[in-house]
């Protein structure tokens, strides 16, 4: 029989009554805990913020903030060398399958334009199906058919395959762009597209060194097989990638509305007439970098050594060619900018009719100012061509950098015409190409359709 008075339940009541106040006590205890805990990751934070680290907008599962940013960056460097490391193979190439270099050279014409196509239609695709599933078409192509060009039989299976392959470099150079786009914002988007252009341009100065370097140790086949195994490698951490576009922000019209929307831009005189120019600009320099291997190594015989290190000169000039416009641009008119990178490539080619025939290093010194020229002019006009835009800056980019592409590949082709010597080609097509430059430049000055950055000065 149980009596009220029994210490047993005394002892009982007492726990009882003692077991809220423990249970609130280890409560508060969790959330003492997790307050200093929280504490503690908000300063975390705040110094992550402080060491310019912010937490990405759309978080991701297996990459931080900045192990996503370089990973991005070293796989757009990657693509940058598809291009670049083929040129020292041309020659090789060309001996091996017995066909002329005009022929040779297609396997960089279709490449250019494919990349141009796959950056121009990407994009628009992707604001419907997600970035991530574009992002894995792109690495697949560029993969397969990197892998494929180095088994390609014949001269023209190998510029076919580079199609492609070259669709597949353009659609993830875009989609990289546009993931780091999602991923960032406030100053961590401006640093992160900072790094995004900065550290690519890394990719066409080690290009000819890779290129060289197979060629010295193996054959053209090997450049092929170490895109694909770098191929493999990007396609590998894509996969680890998580979507940074949410369904619900994806858009629901027809491809062929959003391809519509870039009709407006297309009939701007400013905007068209500035990226002919832009084109032409970077069109004797695409020229030269399609004959710049039979230039030093067949008819000047330097080596791959010697060829390395002057294409990586030249490219770095281009590299800092950016810099040196920021510091112009605060303190002389843009417009002044403009004609003087006319002026500059005028006297470049008149550099390759003087010095070129003679010396690599004639070569060399004429064909700097190319590289130059173009890297200033194409910061300055995508600037210009963008700024002061809102609903429409995708669809201009879109254009421009199709436009730009595209044309300026032609250069490739221009180069390969039987000028009799590949310096006569250069020096033809870079006097053309500023003659009819200065001349679009000065319509759209006399008509005012100068867009507003030029106006300024």
């Amino acid at each position: 029989m149980k009596q009220n008075g029994d210490p047993g339940a005394a002892a009982d009541g007492q726990g009882r009554g003692r077991a809220p106040q423990a249970r609130q006590e280890k409560e508060g205890g969790r959330r003492s805990g997790q307050g200093r805990r929280g504490q503690a990751q908000g300063r975390k934070h705040a110094g992550s913020r402080l060491r310019g680290r912010e937490p990405l907008a759309q978080p991701q599962r297996f990459f931080t903030s900045m192990s996503l940013l370089a990973v991005c960056a070293c796989i757009t460097m990657v693509l940058w060398i598809a291009y670049d490391a083929v040129i020292p193979a041309l020659p090789s190439i060309s001996a091996d399958f017995g066909s002329s270099s005009s022929v040779t050279n297609l396997v960089l014409f279709p490449f250019l334009l494919a990349m141009a196509l796959g950056q121009l239609v990407s994009g628009t695709l992707s604001d419907r199906v997600g970035r991530k599933p574009v992002l894995l078409v792109g690495g697949t192509l560029f993969f397969v058919f990197s892998g494929l060009c180095a088994l390609a039989p014949n001269i023209w299976l190998l510029i076919l395959f580079r199609i492609p392959e070259g669709l597949g470099c353009g659609t993830m150079m875009t989609m990289l762009i546009t993931v780091v786009t999602d991923s960032y914002r406030g100053k961590a988007f401006d640093r992160a597209m900072t790094i995004m252009q900065a550290l690519p341009i890394i990719g066409p100065v080690a290009a000819p060194f890779l290129g060289s370097l197979m060629m010295t140790l193996f054959t053209w086949h090997a450049i092929f097989a170490l895109l694909a195994v770098l191929g493999a490698a990007s396609l590998v951490a894509v996969l680890l990638f998580d979507e940074t576009l949410p369904a619900s922000e994806r858009l629901t019209t027809g491809m062929a509305a959003n391809l519509r929307s870039m009709a407006p831009v297309c009939r701007e005189p400013g905007f068209l007439g500035t990226t002919l120019v832009l084109a032409l600009i970077g069109m004797p320099m695409m020229a030269f970098l399609a004959v710049s291997s039979y230039i030093y190594l067949e008819q000047f015989a330097i080596g791959y050594v010697g060829y390395s290190a002057f294409y990586a000169f030249t490219a770095g000039v281009g590299v800092l060619s950016p810099f040196v416009y920021l510091r112009l641009s605060g303190r002389v008119g843009e417009n002044a900018i403009a004609k003087a990178c006319l002026v500059v490539m005028g006297a470049s080619g008149v550099m390759t009719g003087l010095f070129g025939y003679s010396s690599a290093w004639g070569v060399l010194v004429a064909s700097v100012p190319l590289f130059f020229v173009e890297a200033i002019f194409r910061a300055q006009g995508f600037v210009a061509l963008l700024e002061d835009r809102t609903e429409s800056r995708g669809a201009a980019n879109s254009v421009a950098t199709f436009l730009y592409s595209a044309v300026s590949a032609l250069g490739t082709v221009a180069a390969s015409f039987p000028w009799g010597n590949f310096v006569t080609g250069v020096m033809v097509i870079t006097l053309g190409c500023t003659v009819v430059a200065s001349g679009v430049w000065l319509c759209l000055a006399k008509r005012g359709h100068l867009l507003k950055r030029y106006r300024k000065g």
